[in-house]
């Protein structure tokens, strides 16, 4: 039998679509208007400068749409199966929930690697302006391709327990934010509360912002742990959300009936609504002004 029969599949599949060509010509292209915007305006200043402002430019634009890639490629992708009854016809061979959760990745996030892939050359161009060493642009490779992967795992991982698409992207992207900009929020809060200088680096360590941060040159020297331990966290957690997925995706696929408890309270709000309409039926309608148009009988 095949290792990984449905990551195969779906790579062959994604590979003859038109739009995964075109996915990476755009998302080079993006990258070279906004090399050239910046060379416009900046042609007054030293050559060094405008490396690192070209360089600090596409690495922040890059790292922010890599934390929301999830949200276009793969938060919706277990939860279409679910709506077109699909998915349980796969878990009636002898397939695995991994199986499953890892081909979905592979199949989702191949434009969005593609994508990633077409930019590291324009971004390794300020290597020969000056002003950005080769240290920090493999460094910052690095965390573009784990907030990347963070990214479309966290969108798998709620798309295995979501049905609505429209859910499972507001779901990634609160995940996203949650993980990214909601735990380094929390320790800012706890360092004023408690009177701190400085906030505590567990609370950091998850955020692709902070390893983002600990990248360049001028940080790094200062705390090299830091980073090592920060890219690690978050490739943790991005592993983590695929091994949930699996073991939600065989479990969250059949339609289960509602609970009692649930039951009862959507007859309340069904007769809650009904009395509220009958209500408004009832109800004469009133004309401009102070005459009243009372309801035929």
């Amino acid at each position: 039998m095949t290792f990984l029969p449905i990551v195969e599949r779906e790579l062959r599949v994604a590979s003859r679509r038109r739009g995964t060509y075109w996915n990476r010509t755009l998302s080079a292209l993006v990258a070279i208007l906004v090399f050239a915007c910046i060379l416009l305006f900046s042609t007054h200043e030293p050559t060094k400068e405008v490396g690192k402002t070209l360089f600090i430019t596409l690495s922040s634009l890059f790292c922010f749409t890599s934390l929301l890639a999830g949200i276009r490629y793969s938060a919706d992708c277990l939860s279409e199966e679910k709506r077109e009854g699909t998915l349980g016809l796969l878990f009636l061979t002898d397939l695995r929930g991994y199986d499953v959760v890892l081909g979905k990745l592979a199949a989702t996030s191949l434009n969005a690697v593609f994508g990633l892939l077409a930019i590291f050359p324009v971004m390794a161009v300020p290597l020969l302006m000056g002003g950005v060493t080769v240290h920090e642009f493999w460094r910052l490779v690095l965390v573009l391709v784990n907030a990347l992967f963070f990214s479309l795992a966290a969108g798998v991982f709620v798309s295995s327990i979501s049905r609505s698409a429209r859910k499972a992207m507001a779901g990634t992207f609160l995940l996203t934010l949650l993980v990214h900009g909601g735990v380094p929020a929390l320790g800012a809060y706890d360092a004023y509360v408690r009177h701190l200088t400085l906030v505590n680096e567990s609370f950091l360590l998850p955020s692709a912002g902070y390893a983002y941060y600990l990248a360049f040159d001028l940080s790094y020297r200062t705390q090299p742990d830091s980073y090592l331990w920060s890219v690690v966290t978050t490739h943790g957690l991005g592993w983590l959300f695929l091994a949930l997925a699996s073991m939600a995706a065989r479990r969250s696929w059949q339609d289960r009936p509602a609970g009692s408890f649930k039951l009862l309270w959507r007859e309340r709000w069904l007769r809650h609504r009904g009395r509220r309409s009958a209500r408004a039926c009832s109800t004469p309608i009133r004309a401009f002004g102070s005459v009243d148009v009372i309801d035929s009988r």
